[in-house]
C-alpha cells in the first residue's frame, strides 16, 4: 500500500486490515500528517512500514514474520504504542530522523532490553539521529507494562573502596 498526498492536511486512517505475503507493507509519503495505522496484522511481508511524512500514529497492531527493516522512519512526531513485534527481521525500527520516536508500551517478543536495543537503529548507533524511546515495555503480548529499572548511585567513601550491593526484585 502506498499512501501519499501533495495537499497539506490530508489525514488517513488504515484500520482493521490484514497485510499478508506481499513484497512490501505500507509506504507513507507527502503531506499525510496526523494519520493513524491501527489494529492491523502485518504478516510475512518484505517490509512493514516506511514513513516519509510526519505525525503518524501506529497503534495496536501485530507485526509477525516480516523481513527486512520492519519500520523505517523519517519525519517527526511519530508514536508507536501497544503493538506486538514478533519474529521479524533484524531491525524492528530504523529512525532516519534527528527527532525522537516514542515506541513505548509495545511487546517486542522479548523483555531483554539488550535484545530490544539491538532491534533498533537510532541515536545509540549514530549520534545525529533521534532516540527511539521504548520504556515502558509490555511483558507479554497484550499484558501489563513494566518499566526498566533506573538507578543512580553516588558513593564517596572517605577512605578507599566502599562495598556496595544492589538487588533488583
Amino acid at each position: 500500500i502506498s499512501i501519499g498526498s501533495y495537499s497539506s492536511g490530508v489525514k488517513f486512517l488504515i484500520e482493521n486490515n490484514e497485510l499478508t505475503s506481499n513484497s512490501g507493507g505500507v509506504s507513507w509519503s507527502g503531506n499525510t500528517n496526523q494519520s493513524i495505522f491501527r489494529n492491523n496484522t502485518v504478516n510475512d511481508n518484505g517490509f512493514g512500514i516506511s514513513i516519509g511524512s510526519s505525525n503518524i500514529e501506529i497503534l495496536e497492531n501485530i507485526f509477525i514474520n516480516n523481513g527486512g527493516t520492519l519500520i523505517e522512519i523519517s519525519g517527526s512526531g511519530h508514536n508507536l504504542h501497544m503493538n506486538s513485534f514478533i519474529n521479524n527481521g533484524d531491525l524492528v525500527i530504523k529512525n532516519n530522523s534527528s527527532s525522537d520516536v516514542f515506541a513505548d508500551s509495545n511487546y517486542w517478543g522479548t523483555t531483554d532490553v539488550v535484545e530490544i536495543s539491538n532491534m533498533i537503529h537510532d541515536y545509540h548507533d549514530d549520534f545525529e539521529l533521534g532516540e527511539v524511546v521504548f520504556n515502558p515495555l509490555m511483558m507479554s503480548e497484550g499484558e501489563n507494562l513494566n518499566y526498566m529499572p533506573e538507578i543512580d548511585v553516588v558513593v564517596e567513601p572517605v577512605f578507599g573502596l566502599a562495598p556496595l550491593t544492589v538487588t533488583f526484585t
